[in-house]
């Protein structure tokens, strides 16, 4: 009996040790179960919230982006202004230029006509024909005034000037 009841002790007590091994494995079974469920909630929470600061800094990066893309046409629609304006002033400024030369060219010599080259006038006569000099433009340049042959060379006088050439007429003749 006591082989009996050591067995049965011994018995007991190795089945209790399985019970407990098994009652561990199921405890770390169990906790590691929920400690993987935590660790999965943790990085769920964690997505959610990386996804959201992303998401936070793509708008906000997004929006500085815009802003510099705005920055820089207006940037670039100034200097597109600021260069017409230097175009248009430059412009002026050669229409003045040309109206002062313009001016102080006919101060300098108003009644006086430009002529036109022998060689041309030449060119342009009739075969045959001699000149002792050129022929002169009048005001109007499409009315050119040919010389004859044996004609002396005439300066033409602008018709604005109507006292001018009266004065020349009555001192040349």
């Amino acid at each position: 009996m006591k082989v009996r009841s050591v067995a049965a002790v011994s018995l007991r007590a190795l089945q209790q040790q399985q019970q407990q091994q098994q009652e561990g494995r199921r405890d770390r079974w169990s906790r590691s179960r929920e400690q993987q469920i935590e660790k999965k909630a943790a990085a769920a929470e964690n997505r959610k919230a990386l996804e959201g600061s992303n998401l936070m800094d793509i708008r906000s990066i997004s929006h500085i982006l815009e802003t510099k893309q705005q920055q820089q046409q207006q940037q670039q629609q100034q200097q597109q202004q600021e260069q017409q304006q230097q175009q248009e002033q430059q412009q002026q400024q050669e229409q003045q230029q040309q109206q002062e030369q313009q001016q102080q060219e006919q101060q300098e010599q108003p009644w006086l006509v430009p002529l036109l080259p022998y060689r041309e006038s030449a060119a342009a006569a009739a075969a045959g024909c001699t000149y002792t000099s050129t022929s002169a433009y009048t005001a109007d340049t499409a009315a050119i005034k040919v010389l004859n042959p044996g004609e002396d060379a005439l300066l033409l006088f602008a018709a604005a000037n109507q006292k001018l050439l009266q004065q020349v007429i009555k001192t040349n003749g």
